[in-house]
């Protein structure tokens, strides 16, 4: 049913309307999802179940996370966000974008290179605009297997860690 809405919006809709109201367009979904048995960890939502989407993801009708961004965010809030980072983030979903955005303790910036996801910059990642040594944690989520010189985009990573700066990568395992 949720594809089947998203495809009637994206049919009628413009992308960008979609998008610019994508907030209150999933408060009121979310209205159907509310309960107690479930619970998302992004946006702190209680619901009856999660949304199973055609690929087996769970998606939050309230945020719109999927289950990687609700385990990043997880693993983030525990291990590797501490106050003063300069953390970079490569086409983040908006879920976990909000959420960081709004994570005053680090400075937190986003890049896209396809214009697709939110961004506050537009980098390369296979040619990085900026200095070495610039973060502290770059975070790199299904990225890699899009990108053609994997290897050079990874020397490009390497050089913008500071020293004992965490890249977390990960790439499709099926």
């Amino acid at each position: 049913m949720y594809q089947k809405i998203k495809q009637l919006l994206k049919a009628i809709l413009p992308w960008k309307f979609i998008i610019k109201y994508e907030t209150p367009f999933r408060i009121l979904y979310y209205q159907f999802y509310r309960g107690r048995k479930y619970f998302c960890n992004i946006c702190n939502k209680k619901l009856r179940r999660f949304i199973q989407l055609e690929d087996g993801n769970l998606l939050c009708p309230y945020c719109g996370s999927i289950s990687r961004n609700r385990r990043l965010w997880e693993l983030l809030q525990l291990e590797f966000l501490k106050s003063g980072l300069q953390v970079l983030d490569f086409s983040p979903s908006r879920s976990l974008y909000r959420n960081l955005k709004n994570y005053l303790a680090v400075n937190y910036t986003s890049t896209d290179y396809s214009g697709e996801f939110p961004a506050d910059r537009h980098f390369d990642i296979a040619r990085i605009d900026a200095s070495d040594e610039s973060y502290d944690l770059v975070i790199c989520y299904h990225i890699l297997e899009h990108v053609a010189d994997d290897d050079r985009a990874i020397r490009e990573l390497f050089r913008i860690l500071k020293m004992n700066g965490i890249c977390l990568i990960q790439t499709p395992f099926r």
